[in-house]
């Protein structure tokens, strides 16, 4: 079978049977390929997942620090083996980790929808209809997953590419189904739906330039190579119909001079990534510079456990009486051993169990322990270096988990806007590229541009940001759209419960209390509001006896 035999000449350059030469980031990226490869084929698990377990359950570093010294020197060299080491520190340090979830979950991801006619005083002729297939396209594709899901690919991994299909997927109606098939995430969560972004995985894709100032990737066919048939044919369910096609042409052998490499469709293509310039042709992680940093603590933190490890394991040593002679002891061969045996027994009883433990010992008899020097145990040396963590990554202490020794709350929302802003510009990337393909595959509208724009809003900052809006509402010409989505609330959903609430007449159904706030002059006639020039107001007892006792007329002890 052509499967079979592509597989043995998989295999074959696997073990050294064909020698191409590559340059040395095509070498990585290749003995990464394969490795994840070899991980699908024989334990029929993603790659992905099987690297971030065993990364995040190893106690040591994929690398020693003067290797991490080295590679971030270089890292378009050694992408690679610098996303490995993100994701170990991802799920190895708590510091990381917490940043980097509080990156993803920084943004409430209020948005407003807006048109922009392509020409100068175009018209906006159904701009109602395309903003709501833009609502809804947006509700459908759960937008807020998809840039939560880039924001942590960019942050672990330095990239992200996603894919939006726009074809429907047949659902799958089985109620039975073995291990391998609830392998497929991607297949589960596509199945049926109309516009939905697939996120590829990023060591088998490559930026490879740009077209109408947006990122041109291509993906690389043998990841499909090592894996069976049916693996194979469930795994490309998940993926897009141009990868699927691109994979039947290339295992046909369509694909001439040995090409490997598919280039994707840059109109459904969702590419960003941080920390490297426009040239480069990938990301760097966000944790890189605080990598060593991040060695540095794990090897402290495995040396305090050592050390407890001794302080809990205390090793205690028996001095015999000595003897008349120098060197030797009083007691007998016998009475040594008995002796020994003896104390040994009380000294394990006591470790495994509570209670009380006795025995006897000969006259002269010494016992003591060896010292454990227990000052690495002391929490200011762990928490200045966890605190070396942080300021690597550049998210302080106090605003990750409110407690730090060297900052207070002011320098901690500092350092959130600081952090905020940063990752503001990810989203914004993240935002157009949505754009680019919701125009292109979902809106197609020659004479304007609809798109979606994610306000700046934190759960930090969204007070001030709504007094902003609401500034501009009440004293200048401000949206009312803009000032409902910066309370959190859907704008659509915010104006569908209002026409709900006109059509069942609530404003008569259901008056306001008449305060001072909600009644002014012009709710009574002649704006007399408490009818104190009529002379019909109310009155109170009070007011009522002392009116008929002329009571106002009586002098007060002010007036003699």
């Amino acid at each position: 079978m052509a499967g079979e035999s592509r597989f043995r000449s998989w295999l074959t350059r696997l073990t050294g049977g064909e020698n191409h030469p590559r340059d040395t980031t095509e070498q990585n990226a290749i003995s990464s390929t394969v490795e994840a490869v070899l991980h699908e084929f024989n334990t029929q698990l993603g790659a992905a997942y099987l690297n971030a377990v065993g990364c995040g359950s190893s106690k040591t570093a994929p690398y020693s620090t003067e290797q991490i010294i080295r590679m971030a020197q270089e890292p378009m060299r050694y992408i690679t083996e610098l996303r490995q080491w993100a994701r170990w520190a991802y799920y190895s340090n708590g510091t990381v980790g917490t940043a980097i979830d509080a990156l993803t979950s920084l943004h409430s991801l209020d948005y407003i929808v807006t048109a922009r006619p392509k020409k100068s005083g175009g018209q906006r002729k159904g701009y109602r209809t395309n903003a709501d297939r833009m609502n809804s396209v947006l509700r459908s594709m759960r937008y807020k997953e998809v840039i939560r899901d880039a924001v942590f690919h960019n942050a672990n991994e330095g990239m992200y590419v996603g894919y939006m299909e726009t074809r429907t997927i047949p659902v799958e109606r089985r109620l039975a189904l073995t291990d391998a098939d609830i392998n497929g995430i991607t297949d589960i969560n596509s199945a049926g739906v109309n516009t939905v972004v697939i996120s590829l995985p990023i060591e088998y894709v490559r930026i490879i330039g740009r077209r109408n100032n947006c990122y041109e990737v291509a993906f690389d066919l043998r990841y499909f190579d090592g894996m069976l048939d049916d693996e194979r044919k469930r795994k490309l369910r998940g993926f897009p119909r141009q990868i699927q096609d691109g994979w039947e042409k290339y295992h046909n052998g369509g694909f001439e001079n040995g090409a490997t490499w598919l280039r994707l469709d840059w109109r459904k293509t969702i590419v960003t990534k941080i920390k490297s310039s426009q040239n480069d042709p990938y990301g760097v992680p966000f944790a890189v510079a605080a990598l060593d940093d991040i060695d540095y603590a794990k090897y402290f933190i495995n040396t305090k456990r050592h050390v407890l490890d001794k302080v809990n394991n205390q090793i205690y040593y028996e001095t015999f009486p000595e003897g008349k002679d120098k060197g030797t002891s009083a007691l007998s061969q016998k009475q040594q051993e008995n002796q020994h045996n003896t104390v040994r027994q009380a000294l394990t009883q006591r470790t495994n169990s509570s209670g009380i433990a006795f025995f006897s010992l000969a006259a002269g008899t010494k016992m003591d322990s060896l010292p454990v020097n227990i000052d690495l145990l002391d929490e200011d040396n762990e928490n200045a270096i966890k605190e070396d963590v942080n300021e690597a990554i550049g998210v302080g202490a106090a605003a990750l988990s409110g407690s730090s020794s060297t900052s207070n709350y002011a320098t901690a929302m500092l350092n959130l806007e600081i952090v905020a802003n940063n990752v503001f510009t990810w989203i914004e990337a993240i935002v157009e590229e949505l754009n680019k393909c919701l125009n292109y595959n979902v809106i197609r509208d020659n004479s304007y541009r609809v798109e979606f724009r994610v306000l700046p809003i934190t759960f930090a900052n969204r007070e001030k940001q709504v007094k902003y809006f609401s500034d501009l509402y009440a004293r200048g010409k401000g949206s009312l759209l803009a000032w409902i989505a910066a309370t959190g609330i859907n704008a659509d959903d915010y104006l569908s419960l209002m026409d709900l609430e006109l059509e069942e007449d609530f404003e008569n159904r259901y008056p306001v209390h008449k305060t001072s706030f909600t009644v002014t002059g012009k709710d009574a006639p002649d704006g007399d509001v408490d009818k104190s020039t009529s002379g019909d107001a109310p009155q109170n007892a009070s007011t009522a006896s002392t009116t008929a006792n002329n009571g106002n007329a009586s002098p007060s002890p002010s007036d003699t």
